[in-house]
């Protein structure tokens, strides 16, 4: 038998923000099962109350930014550090990390061969006995980090212009809504209509 863990993640508890839901991860990950029966999936030194029956690892944290600790990831660094595996199972390189300070300690894992096999994705096997799959691997988490980068510009500049022209993104003051193209915001007379009637009563209360 072979030992793998298997980390799942998705990048915020925000369902309309799933470009690789959990679903579709578990999904690949369970056909690669079925097609490896001699993979063992383990678990986590540190116990949690809730165990999935199948033991993957799911997380639903940021992997962006470095001061936004992923417990489940650390702790499974930690535990493949102490005990080793063969195989560390993961939907997508920017899955595991899109910072490079999650990104190291993996590669050490590899490199130290605590991870005896390989690194297993959807795409492509990186294989710890071979240096340009580390490498490549490597680069496959640079450019999540890029590519997280240039998103990161892109939404601000964005909403800076969305705001220079009266238009923001999330929602308006009470009262208004978002206009056509002649104007960007227009009176909600309805909503309106309230705000008077509130001010009136306010008014006569005292």
């Amino acid at each position: 038998m072979k030992n793998c863990f298997v980390y799942l993640r998705k990048s915020t508890n925000r369902d309309d923000k799933q470009g690789l839901s959990l679903e579709r991860q578990s999904d690949w990950v369970n056909e690669l099962l079925l097609d490896n029966p001699d993979y063992q999936v383990v678990w986590l030194d540190w116990k949690i109350k809730d165990i999935p029956e199948n033991w993957f690892i799911y997380e639903s944290e940021s992997a962006k930014q470095w001061w936004k600790p992923r417990p489940l990831f650390i702790n499974l660094i930690d535990t493949i550090n102490k005990h080793g595996c063969d195989y560390l199972i993961v939907y997508d390189p920017s899955r595991i990390a899109r910072n490079y300070d999650d990104m190291w300690p993996l590669i050490k894992l590899m490199r130290t061969k605590k991870i005896s096999k390989a690194v297993i994705t959807e795409e492509s096997t990186y294989n710890v006995d071979n240096n340009t799959d580390i490498s490549n691997l490597e680069n496959e988490i640079y450019e999540a980090k890029k590519d997280n980068d240039l998103r990161s510009k892109m939404a601000t500049r964005t909403i800076i212009q969305l705001k220079k022209n009266w238009i923001y993104p999330h929602k308006f003051p009470f009262g208004y809504d978002k206009g056509n193209e002649k104007c960007s915001v227009k009176i909600n007379k309805e909503k309106m209509l309230t705000c008077q009637m509130m001010v009136v009563f306010i008014l006569m209360w005292n």
